[in-house]
């Protein structure tokens, strides 16, 4: 055991180095850095930025400048409060709301890892400290969560507000039940006000209170988080249910890319998954498999809790857009099963070598596929040459006449290209436009035709349409910029154009 806890906190240990050598690379006090941190970041940049110059969260995809927000309110709200209490009283232009956003993720990282040793000490009762804190490290700020660390997404509070739900009920329900699932609801309310797939603690309590039969405490649990839950929808307006619920997408469905989300996710929690493996075996080969679960509290809410990930993830992954962040908190179901197993097991008496030996392995392959990252035979070690190449595109936009369309979403962000509406194209937008959906005034494509912008700055392999869109009414400019052909309007734009 000693060995296990040896390798494991030499694991966590180069883990926290990545992640350091990540968030120097995304974030600075020097300058603002502006790089690209996690796929579709910029649909919540832009709103926030909303948000902070007064302008609507939630819009329609379909209207002019066909951007959406689809996280829940309190991410908005928190985060947006959050940069205006930084940027407002030091007097920050806009180009720091990335660095101020993604340091309010990085806090939740630090909240997380204190939160998962904690609740795994509420559940388990102090012992195996150091295994119990490199499995807080893994789950909250290991390869698994990796540039969400530093995003400006609300997936890692959403996963802190669901563990510390898990901290209170377990700290409480010995002495006072139906508090505790009060408690609870509150913790689990918040972390789906963040993000509206952050459910599983809640469905997997209640799973764990069924099977225990515990009639009032799963009547409470289910009442107080459907009236939470129900009254939100209700006094949410039109436009938050359907982006928080995604009506205006058009969803995409691939087993093949459910499958890839899930390799990554077994790639970057490799401990947990042999531990977890190595433990029903012995169990289920000793015949102890249903006993422990009847008899052990812990393993029986860690099992209904992987349950209620596993849905979830099959039916969220496959959707084309996905990613590992769907398997947060199912990764800190899987570490509590180990460490819950674990102490089973040595209550029972049970042989653990081949447990012992899982985890052995495991915690060693995490912490060389760590090492390769961090020697740059894989993975990405920094995002630091992004802000690079925006700079440098930036500088020659800079110089071209609004309004201006840019076919770059990061370079749309208001700061990046100010002076000219902000077209941050919501995820989806070019499959919704093949489809033939109807965007206003025929989506970028028709805003081309009518000679609605100044200037275009589009990709470099462009011919004569873009979007559908023909380029009649544009000529070349006589310079490109460095990731973009540049069209300038041939000619002052119809009467009937908007401003």
């Amino acid at each position: 055991m000693r060995f296990v806890s040896a390798i494991a906190l030499m694991s966590a240990a180069v883990s926290m180095v990545l992640l350091g050598l990540r968030v120097g690379g995304a974030v600075s006090f020097a300058e603002p850095l502006q790089v690209i941190t996690s796929g579709w970041e910029q649909e919540s940049l832009v709103a926030l930025w909303e948000r902070l110059h007064g302008g609507a969260i939630y819009v329609s995809r379909f209207d002019i400048p066909y951007r959406w927000s689809i996280y829940n309110w309190l991410f908005y709200v928190s985060y947006g409060a959050g940069i205006e209490a930084v940027v407002g009283p030091l007097a920050l232009s806009d180009t720091w709301i990335p660095t101020v956003g993604r340091l309010l993720t990085l806090g939740g990282v630090a909240a997380g890892v204190v939160l998962a040793t904690y609740s795994f000490v509420a559940v388990l009762g102090p012992g195996r400290r150091p295994l119990t804190f490199a499995f807080a490290v893994l789950v909250a700020a290991g390869p698994l969560v990796g540039f969400w660390a530093v995003t400006t997404r609300p997936d890692v509070w959403a996963l802190v507000f669901e563990i510390a739900a898990v901290a209170a009920y377990w700290r409480l329900q010995g002495r006072r039940p139906l508090t505790a699932v009060v408690v609870f609801c509150l913790f689990a309310y918040a972390a789906w006000a963040f993000k509206q797939t952050a459910i599983v603690a809640a469905v997997g309590l209640g799973l764990y209170l069924l099977a225990r039969r515990r009639w009032t405490p799963m009547f409470v649990l289910a009442a107080t988080m459907a009236a939470a839950w129900g009254a939100t929808l209700v006094l949410g307006p039109s436009a938050y249910v359907n982006s928080i619920f995604m009506v205006e997408d058009m969803a995409v469905l691939s087993a093949a890319h459910g499958v890839s989300v899930l390799v990554n996710f077994t790639s970057k929690f490799v401990p947990g998954l042999l531990g977890a493996a190595a433990i029903a075996v012995v169990l289920a080969r000793s015949g102890r498999l249903a006993a422990a679960w009847r008899d052990d509290d812990a393993l029986a809410f860690a099992t209904a809790g992987i349950l209620a990930g596993a849905l979830l993830v099959a039916a969220t992954t496959p959707r084309v857009g996905s990613s590992e962040s769907y398997y947060f908190i199912v990764a800190y179901f899987i570490a509590l099963f180990v460490l819950a197993g674990l102490r089973s097991m040595t209550v029972e008496g049970t042989d653990r070598r081949l447990v012992l030996g899982a985890l052995s392995l495991g915690w060693l392959v995490q912490g060389v596929a760590v090492i390769a990252v961090l020697s740059g035979l894989a993975g990405v070690l920094s995002v630091r040459p992004t802000h690079e190449h925006m700079m440098r595109n930036k500088a020659c936009l800079d110089t071209l006449a609004r309004p201006l369309y840019v076919a770059d979403i990061y370079l749309s962000l208001p700061w990046m290209t100010p002076g000219t509406p902000p077209f941050v194209l919501g995820y989806g937008y070019e499959a919704m436009r093949t489809a033939g959906r109807t965007m206003e005034r025929g989506g970028v494509g028709g805003l081309i035709e009518e000679g609605y912008f100044a200037a275009l700055a589009l990709p470099l392999t462009t011919k004569d349409i873009f979007d559908g869109g023909g380029l009649d009414g544009y000529r070349r400019a006589p310079a490109d910029c460095p990731a973009f052909k540049v069209f300038l309007r041939a000619a002052p734009p119809s009467d009937k154009i908007g401003g």
